[in-house]
């Protein structure tokens, strides 16, 4: 576990699926008086909701799901959706992403949205966030962990053919948005591009093209969420002379224009 100089905090965990990172990039308490309504589009992260007492309904789409103190709830990531609180509710809310091996989100279907019955995990988890665990507090962050952990998807794709690919993964991992191509990883492995393609896409389910350019975006999203650096400047940051291609790259891989990330991130930490 480690703090970001944003404050955000990642942990990284090995699985059978290979190395997957949680992200933590904001939590809180809301007490509700009155009734309120919020309205969430697109959101940058997945949201984890532990009621002490109170409830909610969330339409997401077509559906409705009502939200209360019996289960903790999480949501996906990227899905709209709109949640009204009743009267009298107390809730504590966590704003995190959950990363697979190759960077992808494994939180961010509609399959996604669920509710578990944690226990005395649960409790553990809100005792120790809450405002009178005092100087204690650092000490949820594994507890966050472990109950996120809970909701890991089943019967994910096995990443075990993904074992011949982990130099290049850790590769580009390492220099994602400096320049990298297909065609310059495939110099590196001493193949043709397209032989490295396809046999990428077999191993991994992904293509390659995507891949890149969706780790650049995930480099994108952690410069934008815990620095104050321009778009302009994480633009050039990752390799970008033009920050409007950049901006068109980012809105494609995120759904969002990296200024309604940002924006996103802001109605994440006032609207719970």
């Amino acid at each position: 576990m480690n703090r970001d100089d944003g404050g955000v905090i990642s942990w990284r965990q090995d699985s059978a699926m290979g190395e997957t990172r949680c992200i933590i990039l904001g939590s809180g308490t809301y007490p509700l008086i009155t009734d309120a309504t919020h309205h969430h589009p697109g959101p940058a992260f997945n949201r984890l909701f532990c009621f002490i007492r109170g409830s909610a309904q969330v339409t997401m789409g077509r559906r409705v799901i009502s939200l209360d103190s019996s289960h903790s709830w999480l949501l996906p990531t990227g899905r709209s959706f709109r949640v009204t609180y009743a009267a009298g509710s107390f809730f504590h809310f966590f704003h995190f992403r959950w990363l697979g091996p190759l960077g992808q989100e494994l939180f961010a279907t509609d399959a996604s949205v669920s509710g578990r019955n944690l226990g005395e995990l649960s409790s553990m988890l809100v005792s120790a966030h809450g405002p009178e665990a005092g100087g204690e507090r650092k000490h949820w962050h594994p507890l966050l962990f472990a109950s996120i952990a809970a909701f890991q998807p089943q019967g994910m794709r096995s990443y075990q053919r993904c074992e011949r690919h982990q130099d290049l993964i850790a590769h580009v991992h390492r220099h994602a948005g400096n320049g990298l191509n297909v065609a310059s990883l495939a110099r590196r492995e001493g193949i043709s591009s397209a032989a490295l393609s396809k046999r990428f896409r077999r191993d991994t389910g992904m293509g390659l093209k995507h891949w890149l350019l969706s780790t650049t975006m995930e480099r994108a999203r952690e410069r934008l969420a815990t620095s104050a650096s321009s778009i302009q400047e994480v633009a050039s940051l990752l390799g970008y002379s033009d920050p409007f291609h950049f901006q068109r790259a980012f809105k494609n891989v995120v759904g969002l224009t990296p200024s309604a990330f940002r924006r996103s991130l802001r109605l994440g930490e006032e609207g719970a």
